[in-house]
């Protein structure tokens, strides 16, 4: 999962939990990366946003969104326009519901990740069964 990502590197987990689940929930593992290598670590629960907003279990919208916003390769406003300019090209068809529900995604997805600060503690995380 945390395979290529370098020092001071950016990590957006797709996750139901909430930030006070993620000590029980992390593999020790995970931890001790993400605190030994500083990475910046985010969450989002992008399958819930989906369902909330009508998509079902299509998420792609928002964690494309989301990307755009955490990476920082084009201006958010840039990547906000492109992206809702081909919703409206691929999706134009099916109607407004479709291109308003995607747009909302976009919308979402920028608004939507939450910056987890990583405790020191991580740093020396242990499974249970891990020996």
């Amino acid at each position: 999962m945390l395979s290529g990502l370098k020092q001071g590197g950016t990590f957006l987990l797709n996750c139901t939990w909430k930030p006070e689940e993620l000590e029980e929930k992390l593999p020790a593992s995970v931890k001790r990366y993400l605190a030994k290598n500083k990475i910046n670590f985010y969450i989002i629960d992008a399958v819930g946003i989906a369902r909330d907003l009508g998509l079902g279990n299509r998420t792609n919208m928002i964690m494309q969104a989301a990307f755009f916003k955490l990476a920082n390769v084009i201006p958010m406003e840039q990547a906000e326009a492109e992206m809702k300019n081909a919703i409206k090209k691929d999706y134009g068809k099916k109607g407004d519901a479709v291109v308003k529900m995607n747009y909302a995604a976009v919308d979402k997805g920028v608004s939507a990740p939450v910056k987890i600060d990583i405790p020191d503690t991580w740093a020396e995380a242990i499974d249970p069964n891990e020996s």
